[in-house]
């Protein structure tokens, strides 16, 4: 770069030589390149001496005055840079670029009023800049003038049209003097443009708030959630307001900013949700799922290697029938912390619910090796037989089942179930309607005790038996049961 310099002031030498120039001009040609050489050097005190001796040479050059005005506020000296600003523009009232620098050293200086004086300048050399308005606007604020910005504001308007940056920028003037109603109209003026424009919409619902008009706040809160029900915003306002008539949903989209808040504890947000979680077996595909999906990312996206951010991903894919998403974030529960033994289960429980028998027998002997005590492994394991047909090989689960199942009641009515079940296939005699009648199964609103009972009856060919357990096992959360098996 450094030689790019010489050539360009041989090439101007030669340029002057082949005209007739005074020495005067010459000097300031010489002049102006040793400055730029300078200015590439880094040799401030050189640039300024040169760019002086420009102006020695030729006072009447406005280029001279403009160029040593920007070497001095670069060099921080605003109060020399306005001097040779002023003269620049004072020599050359048209050149937009001069006023501009102008009012650049004015605001350096805090004179805001004098700063307008040269962007109202440098507007009326160039009408169609709009950010010298946005500029002056700002100016006044500074000033204190907010009359004057909103008028600045109101003029861009006239000029370019309404847009959102002119709207807000006075919506924030109207408020900050408490002028609520005139910012109701800028957001009226707003949403005639983009009627359906959620921000817009919520900004225009928290002016009525502003003006304590709480119903038509509600009206335009409820317009939000018919066009996006997940609204964070509207969704807030509205529990808020009606805490005990709010849906699940509803609560679960006011509380996003409470899970995204990365200094409350995990454990409350876990604590939070859990009760809305167990309640999904009694609403699945509905908004409440929708909303607990879209917690579910959000955690995930905050809290990618904690555990339990996946085990209760897991558990709201599985209560919503998703299976092989639930699967996936209990494996991922158990890469990251295998030691939490009710994912284990879990895992168990939505294997057998896939179908997939083989990988759930490998995966409770897994099981078994990891927790000997546990009696769930020896289920799975024996069911998983069962539904493979296979109960030689599960009798022997059976069997050690019932050496860890103790006094421990679910385990107990399990293997009770479970016996019964393998008993009846191998016999080929009912010995499942006994149980159901002794123990009072048809009122069970466990969804796997009521499927084992319809699989018990399907094994004995009773369709009608076997569909009607099913059809209690799929209405108390048994989401892996579809029309096709039912």
């Amino acid at each position: 770069m450094k030689y790019l310099y010489f050539l360009c002031l041989l090439m101007s030498y030669t340029t002057v030589f082949s005209q007739q120039v005074s020495e005067s001009e010459l000097n300031t040609e010489t002049a102006l390149i040793e400055a730029h050489l300078a200015k590439h050097l880094g040799d401030d005190t050189k640039r300024e001496e040169q760019l002086k001796a420009c102006i020695e040479n030729d006072r009447s050059n406005p280029n001279y005055y403009y160029q040593l005005a920007k070497f001095y506020l670069d060099q921080d000296d605003p109060r020399n840079a306005l001097t040779f600003a002023e003269k620049a523009t004072k020599l050359n009232s048209s050149n937009k670029w001069f006023a501009l620098l102008e009012a650049d050293v004015q605001e350096t200086l805090l004179d805001y009023t004098s700063a307008n004086a040269a962007l109202e300048q440098a507007f009326a050399v160039d009408g169609k800049d709009q950010n010298i308005l946005y500029r002056i606007a700002h100016n006044a604020y500074k000033n204190g003038d907010k009359g004057r910005a909103i008028q600045t504001l109101q003029k861009i308007e006239s000029i370019f049209g309404i847009t959102e940056r002119s709207s807000y920028k006075m919506l924030d003037l109207y408020n900050s003097t408490e002028d609520f109603q005139s910012g109701l109209s800028v957001l009226n003026n707003l949403l005639k443009y983009d009627s359906k424009n959620i921000k817009h919409l919520n900004n225009l619902a928290n002016q009525y708030l502003l003006l304590k008009d709480e119903k038509n706040a509600e009206k335009v809160y409820r317009k939000v959630l018919a066009i996006d029900p997940s609204n964070v915003d509207a969704n807030a306002h509205l529990v808020q307001r009606n805490l005990n008539q709010a849906s699940d949903s509803e609560y679960l989209y006011a509380i996003t900013p409470l899970i995204e808040n990365e200094n409350v504890p995990f454990d409350n947000k876990m604590l939070e949700l859990i009760p809305y979680v167990e309640k999904l077996s009694e609403t699945p595909n509905s908004e409440h799922t929708q909303a607990l999906q879209g917690i579910s990312d959000r955690l995930i996206a905050m809290y990618p290697n904690e555990a339990k951010a996946h085990a209760i991903r897991g558990d709201i894919m599985y209560l919503s029938g998703e299976l092989e998403s639930a699967l996936k974030s209990y494996n991922s529960t158990l890469n990251l912390n295998d030691k939490v033994y009710s994912v284990w289960t879990q895992k168990m429980n939505v294997l057998f619910d896939l179908n997939q028998q083989r990988e759930l027998k490998s995966f409770a002997e897994k099981s078994i090796d990891y927790y000997p005590n546990a009696y769930e492994g020896y289920f799975w394991y024996a069911l998983a037989c069962y539904k493979s047909e296979n109960l030689q090989e599960g009798q022997g689960y059976l069997m050690d089942m019932k050496m860890v199942a103790g006094g421990n009641p679910d385990a107990v009515n399990y293997l009770t179930l479970l016996t019964s079940m393998y008993d009846s296939k191998r016999e080929g005699k009912d010995q499942i309607s006994a149980l159901v009648k002794s123990q009072g199964l048809k009122q069970s609103k466990n969804p796997l005790v009521l499927h084992m009972v319809g699989l018990a009856y399907k094994g004995l060919s009773n369709d009608s038996e076997a569909d009607k357990f099913y059809t209690l096992a799929k209405k108390y959360g048994n989401v892996s049961l579809d029309a096709n098996q039912i």
